[in-house]
């Protein structure tokens, strides 16, 4: 998906000719972010249909942001601390790193304004103590942050809220506020069935769903918030990383304990290593 974003014959036809420069602008941009990286192949989840449906000017300012949050470690090092002192992260000697990568992922959208985006599997490791056993999970992530919109995320939060709470009220209200309205059969698939207590994460399955969004949200002819770039981009980093541990995850386990900041005992294993389909 992602080298089609190149093709500015393609994107000419599919924007105004005011908005062209500053896309091509953006997609430069892109291009020096994941240039000698690894991270192309996280960012491959923007489709063409993404530039149709993501005001171009709003691209450009989240790009620019992304770029400059790679230079500044302090504001990184600052989230990561912040996060590890949260009651719910104090205690988590029995946490696996795809756990950790979960509760990471959710914490940083229900409790906090801004996220570090590495959850990528390289981004976790476990030392060995001073007896020579390994130690707890450890989380060093790459500079790359992002400072969420306020509407942008009281919709989110509402969205998994909503979702894991089963409140279809509040779900369809956050979808609406988020410009979703209409795609609301394909965030459903994206989130899956059942009570997301046996989930297994595929990285193609994560970049399809998204994909089949923005077409929708084009078909409806939707305008949609920029952040969902570094949104997209935190998904599949959590995506690529379960799917390389395997098994299969109780993701409603993790977002019920960061929902609960108060209790910071074990929760149950939420890793269930059997071989998903």
């Amino acid at each position: 998906m992602f080298p089609a974003l190149y093709d500015s014959s393609s994107i000419r036809r599919t924007k105004s000719s005011h908005s062209v420069i500053a896309l091509l602008i953006v997609i430069d941009i892109l291009r020096k972010l994941i240039a000698d990286s690894d991270w192309a192949k996280w960012l491959d989840f923007v489709s063409p249909e993404f530039f149709d449906v993501v005001p171009t000017w709003g691209m450009l300012g989240e790009t620019k942001s992304l770029i400059a949050s790679a230079a500044d470690r302090k504001k990184l090092l600052m989230l990561r601390d912040d996060l590890l002192a949260a009651p719910q992260f104090v205690k988590r000697d029995d946490l696996d790193a795809g756990r950790f990568a979960l509760r990471i992922y959710f914490h940083q959208i229900m409790n906090s304004e801004s996220a570090a985006l590495d959850i990528r599997a390289s981004a976790f490791s476990r030392r060995a103590n001073t007896n020579g056993e390994e130690s707890r999970v450890e989380w060093q992530p790459a500079p790359l942050t992002v400072q969420w919109k306020p509407d942008f995320l009281d919709g989110l939060r509402g969205l998994y809220s909503g979702f894991y709470g089963n409140d279809r009220a509040v779900f369809q209200k956050s979808l609406d506020k988020l410009g979703l309205g209409p795609a609301e059969p394909e965030l459903r698939r994206h989130f899956g069935t059942g009570d997301q207590t046996d989930v297994a994460f595929r990285l193609s399955a994560f970049r399809q769903s998204f994909h089949d969004v923005f077409v929708a949200c084009k078909k409806h002819r939707l305008t949609l918030n920029a952040q969902f770039l570094p949104l997209g981009c935190y998904l599949a980093c959590l995506y690529s990383h379960l799917e390389q541990i395997g098994g299969t995850f109780d993701v409603r386990a993790e977002f019920l304990a960061v929902m609960k900041p108060s209790d910071s005992s074990p929760s149950p294993s939420s890793t269930k290593r059997k071989k998903s389909t």
